[in-house]
């Protein structure tokens, strides 16, 4: 019995057929002049956030490509996440030893009013327990906008509980810091 070795062989597809999906490019979100390290996209969907080496957060409109806005941080960008909570529109940013939280502009006047209020009044509840306990330091943003909690480690992940009234650092020790806004939405 004769077996011809090409019929053992199975057909193959052409390599124009095995192009990956999608093939075209519909939408590129450019301005990072350095790798960007982490995307948090909003609840609703409708933004985008983005850390990156280059020492900036930007807030893309997902559905043009828009940068929005641009906050410049003292180093490099290793995380962000949006804070699931929609009374409060703030981002959370890895940098260096520091977790900033960034008021977003995205929610109108009352949204950024009760973000402000939450930055400050986390400040506030933060500084009698940072007397106590030294793990961290709560320092407001200069001009109002923001807060950022210090702390003895290198932060490279960040992440918001549900709610979005915790949030929770973890450092490449293993070491993980969570902590609560004080506020009444």
């Amino acid at each position: 019995m004769f077996i011809d070795p090409k019929t053992l062989m199975p057909k193959l597809p052409k390599p124009q057929d095995l192009q990956p999906f999608p093939t075209t490019l519909s939408l590129r979100f450019s301005g990072h002049t350095s790798r960007v390290r982490s995307i948090s996209p909003h609840p609703s969907g409708q933004w985008l956030a983005s850390g990156s080496d280059d020492g900036t957060v930007r807030l893309w409109e997902v559905s043009t490509g828009r940068c929005c806005k641009i906050s410049k941080l003292d180093g490099p960008v290793s995380s962000v996440a949006w804070c699931p909570n929609p009374a409060l529109q703030l981002i959370a940013a890895a940098v260096g030893n520091k977790v900033v939280l960034l008021v977003s502009g995205i929610g109108g006047d009352e949204v950024d009013a009760a973000a402000r209020q939450a930055c400050q009044v986390s400040a506030a509840a933060a500084a009698a327990a940072s007397q106590q306990q030294q793990l961290a330091q709560w320092i407001t943003g200069a001009d109002g906008t923001g807060l950022e909690l210090v702390t003895g480690q290198a932060v490279k992940q960040v992440t918001w509980h549900a709610r979005g009234d915790y949030f929770a650092s973890v450092a490449p020790t293993g070491q993980t810091q969570v902590c609560k806004l004080s506020f009444a939405p």
